[in-house]
Parts: C-alpha cells; structure tokens; sequence
C-alpha cells in the first residue's frame, strides 16, 4: 500500500518537470528567433566613413609648416556638389575636382590656420564639412637682398653683383640659394646666378662663412623674339642674354629675388623667398 501511494505522487511530480523543461525550452528558442528578426538598427551601430576625408596635409588635427603655402587635397565617398575650401585667417574658393578633389595653393598667415572643406550631397541637400589645422612660422632665413649697381644700360652688359645675409640652419640646402629675375606676376622668374659664401670672389664674394652671401650675373640686351626660348644645360649668362633687357624696359624698373630651400625629414623642401630689390633700366 506504502509503495503504491509513492509511486502516485511521484508519477505527477516527473511529468510536471517534463512538461516545464519542454516549456523552457520553446519559450528559449522563441527568444532566439526573436532576436534574430530584430532590425539592423537594434544591433550594434556601425560606423560610417565621412562624406569628406582630408588626405593632404596627413595629420589634420594640427600641422606645423613654414611654408608660406600648402596643397589641401582628399576624396568624397559620396555623390558631392562642387568642393570648397575656407581659411579662417583669410581666402577661399573652389577645390579641382569632386571625387577626387585637390586646393594646390591654400595661402597661409603666421600662427594657427583652420582650414574648412565643404560640399552639398547631391541628394539629400546635406552639407558635409571636415577641417584641417596648420600652424604656420614662417622661418627667418633671410635677410634683405641688395644689388648693386641700382641702375643698368640697355645698350652694354651690365655686371651685377647681389648681397644677401642668411642665417645658419640645419636643413639648408647651400648649394641651392639662387637670385631669380621676377616679373609682375611672381610666377615668370628665370634663374640668374647662384650665391656662395665660400670667399669666391669671381662671384663677388669677400669672405668665407661671414654669413653673407653674394652673386655675381650680368644683364644685356636679350634678342628680340626668342624670349621663349631655350636649351638644356644654358649657363645663367646664356639666359640673362636670351631673356634679357628689352625697349620695353627703358624707364622701368626690374625686380629681382632671392629663395633658399629647406630639405624636410620626409624628403620634401619648403621654399623661402627673399625681399624685391628693384633696378632702373636707361639707355645711354
């Protein structure tokens, strides 16, 4: 009798516990099948590229330079309008190009520039920005140009000879520091002569490392309707004669500049330009 009672209600109690696993167990994969139905914004969010990537300068948030003008350029990983650019110290305009957009020259101003790209999305009307930072010190390398004489003769060769104080320093490129002739523009400049600070004085240099450097060219009347004109390998003479001294001159004065370059750590140069020293042109 004892035996049977007990196997009564122990019958009851193991089909409870079947039953409530079984329920478990459906109500576990019920959970799973709901999670797995659950829409893509529910999980995890990704992350979007921007619309805009600077890739020039490398490092954005803050680059130093002393050069007086950088390229900014990147891409759009989307369908943009036209590209623009914005220094906060001054300038703006258009970018070339949209997928692959580039600023080749972004005027700098002493201390920190903030630069801003932007753009529209073509479909929605967005505008996308990204910002790079420059700082900009400029380097005082050199001092004030002088030439003498302050006037030249169209009608003979005139021997000029330029002066320029440059200061020492580490990443100075001494066998490039060059006298260039300039016109209005800046940008049409040829190549008169070399300056040295070796005592040479066939290039009208009196001391040897007194930190002034000298240069030694000559101007004459160049030959009228080859002014564009040139070849491989012409010595700065040759070039002063081609490109020389013109009637339009007579009365005038011409400018001329000197640039040093700076040899960076990762191979690229930063140019510096001197002050204009200006030289009458008469005719005798």
């Amino acid at each position: 009798m004892g035996n049977k009672i007990k196997q009564f209600l122990l019958f009851p109690a193991l089909l409870f516990l079947v039953v409530f696993s079984i329920g478990i167990l459906i109500q576990g994969c019920g959970e799973k099948e709901k999670e797995s139905k659950l829409p893509p914004a529910a999980k995890a969010e990704e992350r979007e590229l921007p619309a805009i990537v600077i890739t020039e300068p490398r490092f954005t948030e803050l680059s130093t330079t002393s050069d007086a003008k950088i390229t900014v350029a990147g891409l759009s990983v989307k369908e943009l309008e036209s590209v623009k650019w914005e220094n906060n110290r001054g300038g703006g305009g258009l970018a070339n190009g949209t997928v692959n957009w580039r600023v080749p020259e972004v005027v700098l101003q002493p201390g920190e520039n903030t630069i801003t790209i932007s753009a529209k999305d073509s479909d929605t009307g967005e505008i996308y920005t990204s910002v790079v930072k420059v700082s900009y010190n400029p380097v005082d390398l050199l001092g004030t140009l002088s030439v003498k004489p302050a006037t030249i003769y169209i009608d003979q060769q005139n021997e000029i000879i330029a002066e320029i104080p440059v200061t020492q320093h580490a990443k100075l490129n001494k066998n490039k520091v060059e006298i260039y002739r300039t016109y209005e523009d800046d940008k049409n400049m040829y190549i008169l002569g070399l300056f040295t600070d070796d005592g040479n004085i066939n290039n009208g240099d009196k001391a040897a490392g007194d930190n002034v450097w000298s240069c030694k060219f000559v101007l004459a009347r160049g030959q009228e309707g080859e002014v564009d004109l040139k070849r491989v390998g012409q010595t700065a003479d040759e070039l002063s004669r081609l490109w020389g001294l013109f009637d339009k001159d007579v009365g005038q004065t011409i400018s001329v500049r000197a640039s040093a370059y700076l040899l960076e750590d990762d191979g690229s140069f930063t140019t510096v330009y001197s002050n204009k020293a200006l030289m009458a042109v008469e005719k005798r």
